[in-house]
């Protein structure tokens, strides 16, 4: 159908957003690698084959959201939007147009689609050269009629609920992350819970956890999304969370 839009989940919080007012690539990393992980499972073509892009968003400048060598598979041309300051650093490696964007400042890329940058919690920043480049956005992507959330990483507060109450949401990509124990995230990222819970703030009509599958523990995660699709049994919402591995894509008419 004309208005379909299909999500790919390439992994970790890399996603393809195909509209049909363009596509758009989140928090490239095409990489075999992030820190000492290797990743579970190969993306196959895709780097070398990526669709025509109509913009690269980046949530902040962690190496695991932020992998400069994935943007050889970018052509130079597809404009590249991130958050205040963080401009600096992508000049530095790549060509491709910038553009800097402050929350709540809407974008528009063609007609039908625009990127609105909202607020999240997340510890920002760039470890080499120096701690810099804290800034850390979300992103609300317009394109006709609908509406795609895309958290980047964050953990829970009010900010969902305040995006959820402003904008009427289709889909939302929510942070799972199983990198790291949980004892060890410090109010950086979503539990199970909490991922349920910011679905619910949101009022979106569905949601895909990402930030998974891709790299750490599998152990982690098979827990982690067993109890997520627990809490959203009971919450009687199970039917509107897509879990679906890296590699795979889901779609709405």
């Amino acid at each position: 159908m004309q208005d379909r839009i299909e999500i790919t989940f390439l992994g970790h919080a890399t996603t393809l957003i195909d509209t049909p007012q363009g596509v758009v690539l989140t928090d490239p990393h095409l990489g075999r690698r992030m820190f000492w992980w290797r990743r579970h499972k190969a993306l196959g073509p895709l780097p070398g084959s990526l669709p025509g892009l109509a913009a690269v968003l980046v949530s902040h400048g962690h190496l695991d959201h932020l992998d400069i060598e994935s943007f050889k598979y970018i052509p130079s041309n597809v404009p590249v939007i991130v958050p205040p300051k963080l401009g600096a650093l992508l000049h530095r490696f790549i060509n491709n147009p910038v553009v800097e964007c402050a929350h709540w400042t809407p974008h528009p890329l063609r007609e039908g689609l625009q990127i609105l940058p909202v607020p999240v919690r997340h510890p920002g920043g760039r470890l080499l050269p120096g701690w810099r480049y804290p800034n850390v956005s979300a992103y609300l992507i317009t394109a006709g009629d609908r509406r795609i959330y895309f958290a980047g990483d964050t953990a829970y507060g009010t900010h969902f609920r305040e995006v959820g109450h402003l904008h009427a949401i289709d889909v939302a990509l929510l942070p799972l992350t199983t990198i790291l124990p949980a004892r060890l995230h410090l109010g950086r990222s979503l539990t199970p819970l909490e991922l349920l819970q910011a679905f619910l703030d949101l009022k979106a009509g569905h949601a895909i956890p990402i930030h998974w599958g891709s790299f750490g523990w599998a152990s982690a995660w098979e827990r982690k999304l067993a109890r997520l699709r627990r809490f959203a049994e009971e919450r009687q919402c199970v039917d509107r969370l897509h879990m679906i591995e890296p590699g795979a894509a889901w779609g709405i008419s």
